[in-house]
């Protein structure tokens, strides 16, 4: 007989097409298997890739400040209010044409009644129009949480001013209930309404300038946004406790220091009920981020360093105050 013939041929070729049931389930449990060992590898590798561009886009605000302090001979004001009293400038706005944004920086308007307020009907219109919608990746942190700047009407920096500590002599306690209780200083290097010039920093390699604040704060089982611009923006600068808008009769107290923070509070300390954090635009919200275990920082010699949660609480709080000559053998460089 002849091997050859078609229907054998046929034959041999549909006892061999596909898998059996068993082959396949064992093919599934061994994708499952390796899926299991590899995800949190990849996750891993994300996560350290995030982590390196958050301490890159720090590190570059840290030179942009320093190049801000060669040029003027003294580091950026905090925030000022405007001419009449009203919302001004964050540092923020300072600092723009040292992270390659002088176009921007040269288009704000920089005399009228309110500027760094672009929202609402008291806000500044042409500033409004020039930052509506306008991005910086420099002032993002990749590993925050996603939905945490959303429905903003412009960028909103996730690394935060420091002003000083609670430690610092010569703290202002906010009582007003409008912006929420806690405690103010301007010992640090971006105070508010002060230019700091390098000779007042005995140590500036132990002296924090700018910190994370990419994550969220917690209200029981809630996410609760705790960031210092308090959904205002980078550009979004302090008013005078006494000052009156033009166009309406009542005084606005308000006192608050955006964009910046006086700590108070370890690394990651995310109770939003505790004093100073929450109320409207409080003065010691906390340093936050995604990572594991710590959040990144830039001081005033210019290096990042990574500073655990579980640093000591008066080596955090001092490294905050430009004339405290303090060790912070905890923190390591980047």
């Amino acid at each position: 007989m002849n091997d050859n013939c078609p229907e054998k041929e046929l034959s041999r070729k549909q006892n061999h097409a596909g898998f059996t049931l068993i082959e396949l389930l064992v093919s599934v449990a061994t994708i499952g298997l390796l899926s299991a060992f590899l995800l949190p590898a990849v996750n891993r590798a994300r996560e350290t890739a995030r982590r390196a561009t958050c301490t890159n886009h720090i590190r570059q605000i840290g030179t942009a400040i320093l190049n801000y302090e060669s040029a003027h001979a003294s580091f950026p004001t905090g925030g000022t209010t405007s001419q009449s009293g009203g919302f001004g400038f964050s540092w923020w706005v300072s600092i723009l044409p040292y992270l390659e944004e002088r176009a921007v920086f040269e288009k704000l308007d920089r005399t009228s009644e309110v500027l760094g307020y672009i929202d609402a009907s008291l806000g500044n219109e042409w500033n409004h129009k020039l930052l509506n919608g306008k991005s910086f990746d420099v002032m993002a942190c990749p590993s925050a949480p996603e939905g945490l700047l959303l429905n903003t009407v412009t960028m909103r920096p996730m690394y935060v001013g420091i002003s000083g500590s609670i430690l610092h002599s010569k703290t202002k306690p906010k009582k007003h209930t409008y912006a929420g209780s806690g405690t103010y200083s301007s010992g640090g290097i971006l105070a508010r309404y002060k230019k700091v010039h390098s000779r007042q920093i005995p140590s500036t390699s132990k002296t924090m300038m700018v910190a994370e604040q990419s994550d969220y704060c917690r209200r029981g089982s809630h996410s609760i946004d705790c960031l210092s611009d308090c959904s205002y923006g980078f550009a979004m600068g302090p008013a005078k406790r006494d000052w009156k808008h033009s166009k309406y009769s009542v005084v606005q107290s308000y006192d608050r220091g955006f964009n910046l923070t006086t700590l108070a509070y370890l690394p990651n300390h995310r109770e939003f009920q505790s004093e100073g954090i929450a109320g409207n635009c409080s003065p010691n919200r906390p340093s936050l981020s995604a990572h594991p275990g710590g959040i990144n920082a830039v001081f005033a010699d210019g290096h990042v360093a990574f500073i655990t949660d579980s640093i000591a609480n008066v080596i955090w709080l001092r490294s905050a105050d430009r004339n405290k000559n303090v060790r912070v053998n905890s923190i390591a460089k980047n």
